[in-house]
């Protein structure tokens, strides 16, 4: 395979999740903030949506951790470039960041989430991390 079928494969990966997880989190949004629309989301959309971030929180704990654990095939493996983005960003407090997406994954997984804002901003933080990989590896694509 050439480096440009590789590089837009990974892309794509990128942008896929991306797009996934944003607009999992603006569902979420809506419906904490009663936002228009948020009287038509359905349960069973919260529940999914609920359901996917859960798993990106967890397997983001899982990835930075020492002894990784083999996780459920649904939730995805999440790649080394965005895993050494969020280790450079929270390395000082890793610990401290571990234990909050622990705390925040299991929120998720309630059936009543009940989310602070500092959950939001947690979340607005990883995808924003994943939008940031998305756009090195579309700048590398670029330049090929």
């Amino acid at each position: 395979m050439s480096d440009l079928s590789v590089l837009s494969q990974e892309y794509k990966r990128y942008s896929d999740l991306a797009r996934s997880l944003t607009a999992d989190l603006i569902l979420l949004k809506r419906l904490r903030f009663r936002l228009p629309g948020s009287d038509v989301i359905t349960e069973e959309e919260e529940h999914a949506s609920t359901v996917r971030l859960a798993g990106f929180v967890r397997a983001v704990e899982n990835a930075l951790s020492k002894e990784e654990e083999a996780l459920p095939k649904e939730i995805p493996r999440l790649p080394g470039a965005l895993i050494e983005r969020i280790q450079e960003t929270y390395g000082g407090t890793l610990p401290r960041f571990r234990d909050d997406l622990r705390a925040l994954e299991q929120r998720l997984s309630c059936d009543e989430a009940t989310l602070t804002d500092d959950d939001m901003d947690l979340l607005d933080n990883l995808i924003n991390a994943v939008h940031g990989e998305t756009s090195n590896v579309f700048s590398r694509l670029w330049r090929k």
